[in-house]
């Protein structure tokens, strides 16, 4: 029978956009936990080595908004240079106008729209098999929590090697009948749940 490891008196944090998940990381730039889904990882190249980079859509969009709004300022910037230069030497500022103009419109075009369109294009269809280990994956982590509060629960009654094997036991006899081990937890979490 396959079960994760028990981690009694854990408490696991949630994503901070979807109540009903777990956590798996914290943004590097505000500092809350959020999935997998919604935590981005970069990794880049520094002058000592690499680094890691996780941030949330909120942050990301920051970030991107304000590397778009540097070439918006910089092409106002270059604007305004080749007003000056234009009025010495017509070619070299219209030449300098038209780079102030690209400038602007590059960082007009970079500006994320909104943070779900940043984060996860339209279009882009996830495949089966990722939508698939993404929802066990999710099962799993739901059923270590529940493991997790029960065997607290029965540890408390019973002392935590007889919990455990109360437990276990509870756990394996939902399994011989067919379910997954995740299945058989939220089955014997639901029905101490009623008993309340």
């Amino acid at each position: 029978m396959y079960r994760l490891p028990p981690r009694i008196g854990i408490d696991i944090p949630q994503c901070a956009n979807h109540r009903d998940r777990f956590a798996v990381g914290i943004c590097d730039d505000c500092q809350q936990n959020f999935c997998s889904d919604c935590l981005e990882i970069y990794d880049f190249k520094t002058r000592d080595g690499s680094a890691t980079l996780h941030l949330c859509p909120e942050c990301l969009n920051k970030r991107e908004a304000h590397k778009a709004n540097s070439y918006i300022i910089g092409g106002i910037l270059t604007i305004i240079l080749g007003v000056i230069f234009a009025a010495m030497l017509l070619p070299l500022g219209i030449f300098i106008l038209i780079i102030g103009i690209g400038e602007i419109a590059y960082g007009i075009n970079k500006r994320p729209a909104e943070i779900a369109e940043v984060y996860e294009p339209e279009g882009e269809a996830q495949a089966p098999e990722e939508m698939q280990v993404r929802a066990e994956t999710e099962q799993m982590e739901e059923a270590d929590l529940l493991y997790n509060q029960l065997l607290s629960k029965y540890a408390e009654h019973w002392g935590l090697q007889n919990g455990a094997q109360i437990l276990d036991n509870e756990i394996r006899a939902y399994t011989w009948q067919g379910d997954t081990f995740e299945q058989a937890v939220a089955k014997v979490y639901k029905r101490q749940q009623n008993k309340r």
